[in-house]
């Protein structure tokens, strides 16, 4: 297992992924297992030497391929590829489709708010009288 983890870690080293965390999980049920929270993903290290990988419902898949492909180069590895998640403002965690209703709408929501500030702003520099300095 401590083999495993040290190879994880190396192969994210190596391609520069950030890592904000990683840890033993402490769980009864799931002793020995460990887990690496990167800048796109959450990985999964189990005692049996396979892997699971959950994407952020905001990876693009064309990153997320190469992501796995990255994890996938460790020799002897049975890779999972878990639901997307994201975490909502109050720290929550959700996870498939939810997650990406969620960011879509997120975007939807941020795209009505900027066009309401340039409406603003438009009409703010169309009604108003300027005075020459």
């Amino acid at each position: 297992m401590i083999d495993m983890t040290g190879q994880v870690k190396t192969k994210i080293e190596e391609y520069d992924i950030k890592i904000f965390d990683h840890h033993k999980v402490e769980a009864k049920k799931q002793e020995g297992d460990y887990v690496f929270f990167c800048e796109q993903m959450v990985v999964f290290i189990y005692r049996d030497d396979s892997i699971s990988v959950a994407f952020q419902a905001t990876t693009k898949p064309d990153e997320a391929a190469n992501l796995a492909l990255i994890i996938n180069e460790i020799p002897d590895v049975d890779l999972n590829i878990m639901e997307s998640f994201i975490y909502c403002d109050n720290e929550k965690l959700i996870c498939g489709d939810d997650a990406y209703d969620l960011v879509r709408k997120t975007i939807k929501d941020e795209g009505a708010k900027e066009c309401m500030r340039e409406a603003t702003y438009t009409h703010l520099l169309n009604s108003n009288y300027c005075h020459e300095c």
